[in-house]
């Protein structure tokens, strides 16, 4: 089952609007109490995360169901960044270099800033995040787009940190992620400007017809 598609930006209206759509779909599988809260919460953080990583946007919201019992929260949207905007910004910087990624968040929008390049300057993508392993982790390059998820950048994240301290800190950040808490995995596709990005949760008692 999924839900109309609905248009949502960084407009608090529109913020209430998908959050509404989240209770209907938690009502029509008839989610318990603390699973409708759950699903609200990461409602409200997938709808905080674009912010985050491109800053204002538009994109479509919508809800799926699968066969097993798991909710599938998107986000469609289009990227106002391209590399000649990124290298402006950082020209316009006091320091006028691009500061290196802290932690979860600001990777994740390296990641994203850097793959939005893609096709027609993605030898960037490699050569101006090198000095930022965090930007790595999670992610994966093909010839054409870049993708990441929650659940391998947490593994790989967890297994470099046994070799690094300097990780700790990343690795403290995640865990106080409320997204990294509540959800089962996250994922986010770049492909030229668009970005598409994922929350999953499961749920046992969804009532599947």
């Amino acid at each position: 089952m999924q839900t109309d598609k609905i248009q949502v930006g960084s407009d608090t209206a529109d913020m209430n609007r998908a959050m509404k759509e989240s209770e209907k779909f938690a009502q029509y599988f008839q989610l318990g109490e603390q699973s409708s809260l759950r699903l609200q919460l990461l409602t409200e953080e997938l709808l905080a995360l674009p912010r985050t990583i491109v800053g204002e946007f538009y994109a479509d919201f919508w809800l799926e169901s699968t066969k097993n019992h798991t909710c599938q929260l998107h986000l469609d949207l289009m990227a106002d960044m391209d590399y000649v905007k990124k290298h402006e910004m950082i020209h316009a910087s006091t320091s006028h270099k691009n500061a290196a990624s802290q932690g979860f968040l600001s990777a994740l929008r390296e990641m994203v800033e850097d793959a939005l390049f893609l096709p027609s300057a993605g030898d960037h993508w490699q050569s101006e995040s090198s000095a930022n392993s965090l930007v790595f982790y999670g992610a994966n390059r093909t010839q054409v787009d870049i993708s990441w998820t929650l659940s391998q950048y947490r593994a790989e994240l967890e297994d470099a940190k046994e070799n690094d301290d300097t990780l700790e800190a990343a690795w403290n950040e995640l865990k106080k992620s409320m997204l990294a808490k509540i959800a089962d995995d996250v994922q986010i596709f770049v492909n030229g400007n668009q970005v598409h990005l994922v929350v999953k949760k499961t749920f046992p008692e969804m009532k599947i017809g």
